[in-house]
């Protein structure tokens, strides 16, 4: 059992960092001064 709650508290950890850095490119990707840059659509 103490095991499995390390390797949940690590994977629990891995997609908080994931969701986190999504999450600031959701936010640095959505404001209108960053619209207007040409193929901002393809990063």
């Amino acid at each position: 059992a103490n095991l499995n709650d390390a390797v949940f508290v690590i994977s629990v950890g891995n997609f908080a960092i994931i969701g986190f850095t999504l999450g600031i490119f959701a936010y640095v990707s959505s404001p209108m001064e960053f619209a207007d840059i040409p193929a901002a659509r393809e990063l």
